[in-house]
């Protein structure tokens, strides 16, 4: 087991009573203060760089898997218009600017 996985095993145990929790809060408002976002979206950031490492993790989709995919979703009667589509990449690419300037600050405090 990794010190990390150690590290937050012992760190949930000790987040059991509401002292603790308060505490750990506390602690998360401070930061996210200081680098002058929000608790939800610095929490966001962690979930966001959470997925990324499992996904690094994951099994790689090939060329093929995608067009299989793709042609499966076509033949359900789904669709979508490239404005639609568009807009959905807009979206994606405004969240991915959004955790990297959070994760910039997190680097220059050296929390990451």
């Amino acid at each position: 087991m990794s010190k990390l996985v150690q590290d937050v095993s012992r760190v949930e145990r000790k987040l059991s009573s509401k002292k603790e929790r308060r505490l750990a809060s506390l602690i998360l408002i401070r930061l996210a203060n200081q680098l002058g976002i929000s608790v939800d979206d610095l929490l966001g950031y962690f979930a966001w760089r959470n997925r990324i490492e499992e996904l690094k993790k994951s099994k790689r989709i090939t060329k093929e898997d995608g067009d299989i995919a793709l042609k499966e979703l076509e033949q359900s009667g789904i669709s979508i218009s490239d404005e639609e589509l568009q807009t959905l990449l807009d979206k994606v690419n405004q969240e991915l600017e959004k955790w990297k300037k959070i994760e910039e600050k997190l680097k220059q405090i050296g929390i990451v």
